[in-house]
């Protein structure tokens, strides 16, 4: 559509189509009209964590988080904490996958928070 159509200016409005249209620039090059964030606000956009990282380094006040990688340290993790835990994705969206969304799910015991963390590892 974009090589068949000449357009004065395109705007994407939600991440999966900003990911979408940075993905097919990344492949076929740029497009007259289109306006994208740079890559590396893309990046700290769709990053929860690096989202997380930047509003800490000016002292922003933000929840307690915690980065997990494996289900031992979900465990750890969980086992830590008091209920509610809010397990989320790093990233709502991912250029592999921009028709589903993936969810935050609060969890209000451990056993939730394990069930939930997991299916997110």
């Amino acid at each position: 559509m974009l090589a068949a159509n000449r357009f004065d200016i395109i705007i994407p409005c939600n991440d999966p189509h900003v990911l979408r249209f940075a993905y097919y620039t990344s492949k076929h090059g740029t497009v007259n009209g289109l306006e994208l964030p740079s890559a590396p606000v893309l990046e700290v956009a769709s990053s929860k964590q690096r989202s997380h990282e930047m509003a800490l380094s000016p002292g922003i006040p933000v929840v307690r988080s915690h980065l997990i990688s494996s289900r031992d340290e979900l465990a750890a993790v969980v086992g830590a904490l008091r209920p509610p835990v809010v397990p989320k994705p790093l990233s709502s969206f991912s250029v592999q996958d921009t028709l589903n969304r993936q969810e935050i799910q609060k969890a209000f015991t451990g056993a939730e928070a394990l069930s939930v963390g997991s299916a997110l590892l």
